[in-house]
């Protein structure tokens, strides 16, 4: 008998009345079926719209990639995007989509060669809301048998914005050993058009944490990218660069956690913005001391202003 996956989204609607001072907040199960062995669903939301991505594992080497787009109260069937022998299933480093307007943007992970972490980032974009789907392109311009990943998807002006992490300078070092084999890995952005073109990719930074996700947002004041860092001292807090005047700024630590530690926690930091005001929260173990830092920025054209963190910590 073939099994299903249901999965229950919840979702947080808020309704401000004519009165300021009452909000009346709604919590909603969104139910999905999908099919058996169903695995990494990701969500996006932009105001009223809802996309699901995920991967299924159809038997052991092969394995696809799938989205959905809640509408009218329900969801659509899942489109089959892909299906190949050749990708990079990863429960931490998983498909992603993003929506602006009738453009749709997806990302997944491809094997580029046989040693275990060689795989490239691979786009598809749809123009017509869905309809169809362009054929797959590159998010990253080198043609090296490295690790990329860890993509961050957001619509931006008319386009898109893209942040990753990028190995082209490992070299094919071992996976956690970049730095100390021939390159660290670094992070770069760019923005992704509906076209199919990738234009204005940057380096952030030269060296950072192998295998955290990253994090964006986009404020009134441009898009920022906050990521897990990496010092030479193995120091992994977390950094923010911004786009500011057409170039990226130089990275800034948040907040000195100091967590040193010798290999990746495979968890990085997430970020929201409303207008100029941006929320990130961050997990540390610091002094062998685990929590989760929230912390609030107005960003400016020129600086960073922090008038409120919390932190909660695990007990």
């Amino acid at each position: 008998m073939k099994r299903i996956v249901i999965i229950y989204l919840v979702v947080v609607s808020v309704f401000i009345s004519c009165k300021k001072d009452k909000t009346d907040i709604v919590i909603s199960d969104v139910p999905i079926v999908l099919p058996e062995n169903s695995k990494h669903p990701f969500l996006f939301a932009n105001g009223d719209e809802l996309l699901l991505s995920f991967t299924q594992q159809i038997n052991d080497s092969l394995a696809s990639v799938n989205y959905a787009e809640y509408i009218d109260g329900k969801w659509t069937s899942p489109i089959k995007l892909t299906e190949e022998y050749n990708l990079f299933v990863n429960w931490a480093d998983f498909p992603a989509t993003a929506k602006n307007n009738d453009n749709i943007l997806i990302q997944y992970l491809k094997k580029s060669a046989p040693a275990t972490y060689a795989y490239n980032v691979h786009l598809m974009v749809s123009s017509t809301n869905g309809d169809t789907f362009g054929n797959d392109f590159l998010l990253h311009n080198d043609n090296t048998a490295t690790e990329h990943g860890f993509v961050t998807l957001l619509p931006y002006k008319d386009h898109f914005f893209a942040t990753w992490l990028d190995g082209r300078n490992t070299s094919g070092g071992e996976h956690g050993e970049e730095h100390e084999s021939n390159g660290a890995m670094n992070i770069r952005a760019a923005t992704v058009l509906s076209t199919g073109d990738v234009i204005d990719d940057f380096l952030l930074d030269t060296k950072t944490c192998e295998c955290c996700q990253t994090s964006a947002a986009i404020t009134n004041n441009g898009p920022i990218v906050v990521y897990r860092d990496r010092s030479d001292e193995e120091v992994r807090d977390i950094s923010i660069s911004r786009f500011v005047d057409g170039s990226w700024t130089i990275p800034k630590i948040i907040h000195n956690d100091n967590w040193a530690i010798k290999g990746c926690p495979v968890n990085g930091p997430k970020a929201a913005a409303i207008d100029s005001t941006l929320v990130v929260s961050w997990f540390t173990a610091a002094n062998s001391v685990p929590k989760v830092n929230l912390i609030f920025l107005v960003i400016t054209v020129e600086i960073l202003i922090a008038p409120f963190k919390s932190i909660m910590e695990n007990r």
